[in-house]
């Protein structure tokens, strides 16, 4: 599957586009969704999960689209352990 253009996957973020899969299943992976994120799902965390097992997941309450601006310290927190935790 190939990967959307960014507007499309706004307008529809549920269009059969706005996943990436390909070589997913290879590399270290971290994702993270604001249940109040108004741009993304957690159908897509769902997607990414089904193509890289291996993939970190983390759904974060009271965090909207930008987790970084949303609540600095926890999301540095949980990087900064999936660094640590990371080969």
């Amino acid at each position: 599957m190939r990967a959307g253009n960014a507007a499309d996957c706004r307008i529809n973020p549920a269009g059969p586009d706005c996943f990436l899969h390909e070589g997913l299943g290879s590399v270290s992976l971290w994702t993270q969704r604001g249940l109040d994120d108004e741009y993304g799902t957690l159908r897509q965390l769902d997607e990414i999960a089904l193509a890289a097992p291996q993939a970190r997941q983390l759904r974060l309450v009271d965090y909207g689209h930008s987790p970084q601006r949303d609540q600095p310290e926890k999301t540095a927190e949980a990087i900064a352990d999936f660094l640590k935790n990371t080969r």
